[in-house]
């Protein structure tokens, strides 16, 4: 009787023990999440890529060259624009200028934080995608406040969330997921005036870089892709989208 109980003891340990969250350091921050997926998938952190201004920290979550997602860590060296119905309104203007037929940005809780989602589905003339195939995006900041300078808010690190995982595994990465920065490299926002600064710079347009190594990365790791299936590298490249269209909107000013 009492192996009865103790072989029933473990077993119901098992599931809880395989939901663990998983840890990864990306530069001065700790990333962890739990999908809670039987499927395998791998992960990969490429290197930070780093300009006068910001820095970009890339975590690559692959399990085929159609299915994955992206987690980008951008750190800017000073406040920038961080108002979300406009960086949602971005996101969502890029990615129907890329054929995506998309949702409308939906507020979400993300990390504790406010943040927004957007879904979208690309079209078959453009992409040669496969049945109920999503892209999810969404984006977040750790550290957004109300700005001085006017009805915006500013912050100095934002946490963008891309995936081609099923809505049941995207959603579980998203409420999982947390992101936090060790003590003695944090640097909390005080007294914002208005010296914001207004252009993200160019360390965003160095996304499409990272995506494009990051996705080289993910694809030696991959399995051998299914033709009706869209490129996971194709994918990374639309996740880029947020930053570079914010810096074309700053440009035309």
């Amino acid at each position: 009787m009492n192996l009865l109980l103790a072989a029933i003891f473990v077993l119901m340990l098992s599931p809880l023990a395989s939901s663990a969250p998983e840890t990864h350091q990306l530069g001065p921050f700790t990333v962890s999440f739990d999908m809670n997926t039987n499927l395998n998938y791998r992960t990969e952190t490429p290197n930070p890529q780093e300009d006068s201004l910001a820095t970009v920290y890339p975590l690559i979550i692959n399990t085929n060259n159609a299915t994955g997602a992206l987690i980008r860590i951008t750190e800017y060296n000073n406040p920038v624009d961080s108002t979300l119905v406009m960086r949602g309104s971005l996101a969502l203007m890029n990615m129907r200028e890329s054929g995506i037929n998309v949702t409308v940005p939906e507020s979400l809780t993300i990390d504790g934080k406010e943040g927004f989602l957007i879904s979208g589905v690309p079209p078959s003339a453009g992409v040669n995608a496969a049945p109920g195939f999503t892209l999810y995006q969404s984006q977040y900041w750790l550290d957004s406040k109300s700005c001085e300078c006017g009805p915006v808010s500013v912050g100095t690190t934002s946490v963008d969330i891309t995936s081609t995982y099923p809505q049941d595994i995207t959603t579980n990465l998203l409420n999982s997921l947390h992101v936090g920065k060790t003590e003695s490299a944090a640097t909390p926002i005080a007294n914002v005036t208005k010296n914001v600064t207004a252009t993200p710079n160019t360390a965003g347009e160095n996304v499409t870089e990272t995506a494009s190594i990051a996705s080289s990365s993910a694809e030696k790791s991959a399995e051998k892709p299914d033709a009706k299936q869209p490129g996971f590298e194709s994918i990374l490249a639309i996740t880029c989208i947020s930053a570079i269209g914010y810096i074309r909107l700053l440009r035309k000013q």
